[in-house]
């Protein structure tokens, strides 16, 4: 075992007494802060060279057992590569007063091989010497196993965009919105229409500089995956996010945790001030002399309330009405009370510290957002200087019995103004009395006068104070325990058992040994209240002794935390199980499926994961409304739990999104496949009965992707190839099952490869134009198509069928439409100043994307502007399919182009949904049928009598018919039969270049 150091080996390394009082405060401390944030705590007293732990520091530290441990067994209780660190780290603390953080790993012998951090500062006496080192001890192991998995999240984020609960979007390299899926534009409050292709800074200016904002610039600098939580005003909304940098920019997530982060301020503030009240209580319990209550008020303000800086002003009665500093703890705080002017005079400046108007007034003073106030007075510019946020002014008295005031200053705006306010000004009236109490004390200079002021400022207090003797009979019983536990101080007073309190006595007797063993204990206890109602309490025992040292007394002080347990279970149940359907959420499947998977390998057992996806419940949502949604959520998960075994796990994975887990299945393939199948029958089964929603019966189907699994299954990879087999469910008529096939995950593979390719495509300029000819029955040339070809470097050239679809779907067609309408202006501009094509128009076929942007209308005009062509020569190809939804915006955008000259086409007419009481309203001027029915014409019935209406129905409508897709002058003459004078197909000649298409013009043949 490494030697202690010196300063740790010696008590004649320090010279000052030990302050007993200090110490036992010391580890008050520590036992408050393992009770909140779950840590042992430790204490070593170097003169005595005695080690104090509590039970959590303890047990990780394997001493337990040891009746008197120093700080040899300290060290050794550490792995041996660990001593040396750290006794070192314990003898730069003793000599210099250096603290110390560090993560090291305990002895296997003593701590099982765990990994912990500790914590370590110096304790001084009054006068700043070092008497002891004190700290806390906390179990990290988790976190290091958690840091070994962390590189399997990456294949997690692969996940279905649109179908997932949080919202997702990504930017490029400029910053600019390349999507967002549906939950983004709900938590943003914009379409997506509106943001993309547009810079993230600018339409979210508010961000910049922020958290958000560094930390993106962060991921793509460093090429590493970020996290973080930010607040975004704008929205009024907490939102936690997680960023991942590829070549293309940053893919974002994040979610809505508003909730939550209210949940957890609630409960921090409610901590923070039950505990800043109970330590304060005890501080006016202790105190001796009022500037020390004033110096430890302050200190536990700012060390154990979390405020930035407080300090105690009294009201002096002098000329000017000034106001003193009494005591003050923080960072900041002295220079700060220098330079503001402290006044409690009527005539006092517009720009002094609003401490003197609470003076004045006699009320407290709360300003929840010191940014709110006016920048320009100099007390507000020197508070938010310091970083300062927030503050509260609390009188100290009332009436004319008003001395002075208590000032708080907070990091952090205050969320409940109000009722922290109120909690605060509680602690300022316990002040104010404690102060008084403690004037009274010193005029009388009489032991009964000190008892009975001491009595009464217990009975003030907000916490229950009980003392009781060794034979736990109750000597004193104040006024808050009487309302607490319901009984009145002459019911209890004298009593011992006899008085029902205490649930657990076993725990009240382990507690008093406790306390006589080191002179203090603190913890959680059942205790029950008069009218039998059980509550739980925080309670701080003290050892009362006689003058010769002999222990004569405990006393409690006991704090209700009965709402705060409920709040933190309330709390824990949120974050493992779904509001709506009370099932297991995400996060709860992904352990309990690590934990089937590790019994997997054990037991020889395999395991299957179901993907249920709800067939159009999107369509529900929108006819019957979001609560008749949930409604049906609710009753779906009632049927899954019933379709199950009850060892199975049925959880919602998010929106109409659930997973069941099947475990115990056979270690045959074969067989387990077999059973999993029945299992998902049974599932399309009890979905298919019909729901009764608003007391009418509604049939719903749900489409499932199944996959099995065994022991080294990766969790990320399981949810993918259930979600892929679903959607192949889905895509094959839905209200099916359908197990994985690795051929789904190579086509996936290849179309993201695909997509990535077509996202640089653009820039790496492997896009060109052919154009088609256009002819009429007298073989003249009147124009022709514009069609978009890709030639890949690897690839070749990719058929358009492949990549527009793709384009259509990711986004892309945005950017790749206007290439290809400036691209088409620019050659109808060329051809415009030639004689031989002057006359000619192109077509641009426009995609449903294009049509439904914004800015549609005047990216047209702007691509017609910068390359000089006429809008007379441009013709725009919509399909009727673009046409379906919202055709009052369609008919604007188009009627607002066709006065600029511009021309439409209803592009393969016939396949889609017309509706003759829109299509006479369309400003259109040619119907084009559709290639499909001019292939059939001479062999179907059906297809030469729908050619035949749709060339009837343009001559109705005064509109021209343009036949696509000719290829035989048989077809050719067919259509001229039916009165279809302008034609455009292979027939004539194929697709090409601009330069070929000129040698056409000019009776070359096509090549």
């Amino acid at each position: 075992m490494t030697a202690p150091h010196p300063s740790l080996d010696s008590p004649a390394a320090t010279t000052a007494p030990t302050d007993a009082a200090a110490m036992a405060a010391g580890a008050a401390l520590l036992r408050d802060a393992a009770g909140l944030a779950q840590l042992g705590g430790w204490a070593l007293d170097l003169p005595r060279r005695r080690l104090r732990c509590s039970a959590g520091a303890q047990a990780l530290l394997g001493l337990a057992a040891l009746p008197a441990p120093g700080p040899e067994q300290l060290i050794g209780a550490f792995a041996p590569e660990w001593r040396a660190r750290i006794g070192a780290a314990l003898a730069a603390c003793a000599d210099e007063g250096r603290a110390f953080d560090e993560e090291m790993e305990l002895d296997g012998g003593a701590g099982g091989g765990l990994w912990v951090r500790v914590l370590g500062e110096a304790a001084r006496d009054a006068r700043q010497r070092i008497t002891g080192l004190r700290g806390a001890i906390q179990d990290i192991s988790g976190q290091k196993h958690f840091q070994v998995r962390a590189g399997n999240l990456e294949n997690r984020l692969t996940a279905t965009l649109e179908s997932i609960t949080d919202a997702f979007f990504t930017l490029d390299r400029d910053w600019r919105f390349s999507y967002l899926n549906r939950t983004a534009e709900r938590l943003l409050q914009r379409e997506r229409a509106d943001l993309l292709g547009r810079m993230v800074w600018d339409e979210f200016k508010e961000a910049v500089g922020g958290i958000s904002y560094t930390e993106y610039h962060r991921a793509l600098r460093d090429n590493c995956a970020v996290e973080f939580v930010e607040y975004y005003p704008p929205l009024a909304r907490w939102l936690e996010g997680r960023a991942y940098p590829s070549g293309d920019g940053l893919a974002v997530y994040f979610r809505d945790i508003s909730d939550r982060k209210r949940a957890e301020l609630a409960l921090q503030r409610s901590n923070r001030a039950i505990q800043l009240l109970s330590r304060c209580n005890e501080a006016l319990i202790r105190a001796s002399t009022e500037a020390a209550l004033l110096e430890r008020i302050c200190r536990i303000a700012v060390d154990a309330g979390g405020y930035r800086m407080a300090w105690v002003g009294y009201a002096r009665h002098d000329a000017g009405r000034s106001v003193s500093v009494e005591a003050h703890a923080g960072a900041g705080g002295l220079e700060f009370l220098r330079a503001v002017q402290l006044s409690w005079a009527d005539d006092a400046p517009a720009d002094a510290c609003p401490a003197g108007r609470t003076i004045r007034s006699g009320l407290p003073l709360a300003l929840p957002d010191l940014t709110r106030e006016d920048p320009a007075l100099f007390w507000v510019a020197r508070a938010l200087a310091q970083g300062w946020r927030a503050g509260a002014y609390l009188p100290l008295g009332r009436g004319e019995g008003r001395i002075g005031v208590l000032v708080l200053y907070a990091d952090a705006v205050f969320e409940d103004g109000a009722q922290e306010l109120r909690l605060l000004q509680e602690l300022a009236d316990n002040l104010a009395f404690g102060v008084d109490n403690l004037r009274l004390r010193e005029e009388q200079r009489r032991v009964q006068a000190h008892i009975r002021d001491q009595a009464s400022l217990l009975d003030k207090a907000r916490d229950a104070i009980i003392v009781r003797d060794l034979g736990q009979r109750v000597l004193y019983w104040n006024r808050s325990a009487e309302r607490l536990y319901g009984w009145a101080a002459d019911e209890v007073l004298g009593a011992a058992p006899a008085v029902p309190l205490d649930e657990d006595a076993g725990a009240v007797r382990a507690a008093t040994a406790a306390v006589l063993a080191s002179g203090d204990w603190s913890g959680e206890m059942r205790r029950r209240r008069k009218d039998g109602a059980s509550l739980t309490v925080e309670a701080r025992w003290t050892l009362v002794c006689e003058d010769d040292g002999r222990p004569k007394a405990i006393m409690s002080i006991d704090t209700d935390i009965t709402q705060r347990k409920a709040a933190e279970r309330e709390i824990k149940y949120l974050a493992f199980y779904d509001a709506l359907t009370g099932l297991p959420n995400r996060r709860l499947l992904q352990d309990r499926l690590q934990h089937a998977m590790a019994l997997c390998g054990r037991g020889r057992h395999a395991g299957a994961l179901l993907f249920i996806d709800l067939d159009n419940f999107k369509t529900l949502n929108d006819t019957l409304g979001h609560e008749q949604g949930d409604v049906l959520l609710r009753q779906v998960a009632q049927r899954l739990q019933a379709a199950v075994y009850e060892s199975d796990t049925v959880a919602r994975f998010g929106g109409d999104e659930f997973v069941v887990m099947v475990e115990n299945l056979s270690a045959d393939v074969e067989r387990a496949a077999a059973q999993t199948k029945l299992i998902g029958e049974r599932i399309l089964l009890a979905l298919n009965q019909p729901f009764l929603l608003k007391g009418s019966e509604h049939y719903s189907t749900c489409s499932i992707g199944a996959t099995l699994f065994e022991r080294r299954a990766d969790i990320g990879e399981l949810l993918k190839r259930a979600d892929l087999a679903m959607y192949q469910a889905k895509a094959g008529g839905r209200n099916a099952l359908l197990f994985f096939d690795p051929a789904m995950q190579t086509a996936v593979n290849v179309r993201v490869a695909l997509e990535a390719d077509l996202r640089q495509a653009l820039q790496l300029g492997e896009f060109y134009l052919h154009y088609q000819p256009q002819l009429t029955d007298a073989g003249r040339v009147t124009g022709a198509e514009a069609l978009v070809r890709w030639r890949h470097p690897q690839r070749g050239v990719v058929s358009p069928a492949d990549f527009i679809p793709l384009a259509e779907e990711s986004g892309l067609i945005l950017a790749l439409g206007q290439w290809v309408l400036e691209t088409a202006c620019a050659q109808l501009a060329r051809w415009a100043g030639r004689p031989e094509t002057a006359a000619l128009s192109v077509a641009v076929n426009v995609s449903a994307r294009q049509l439904r942007h914004p800015a549609f209308v005047a990216d047209v005009l702007a691509a017609l502007r910068r390359s000089g062509a006429n809008p007379a020569r441009l013709k725009l190809e919509l399909t009727e399919s673009l046409l379906v939804d919202n055709v009052e915006t369609a008919i604007a955008k188009m009627t607002a182009l066709k006065e600029q000259g511009i021309g439409f086409s209803l592009d393969d007419f016939g396949t889609g949904y017309s509706s003759l009481s829109y299509l006479k309203r369309l400003p259109l001027e040619q119907l084009k049928i559709d290639q499909s029915f001019v292939a059939d014409a001479l062999g179907d019935a059906n297809s030469a009598a729908i050619a035949r209406t749709i060339v009837a129905l343009g001559q109705s409508l005064g509109l021209s018919v343009m036949a696509e897709g000719v290829e035989t002058a048989a077809q050719r003459d067919f259509l001229l039969g039916l009165g279809c004078h302008a034609y455009q197909g292979y027939l004539f000649s194929r697709p090409l270049s601009a330069e070929h298409f000129e040698a056409f013009l000019c009776g070359a043949a096509p090549p």
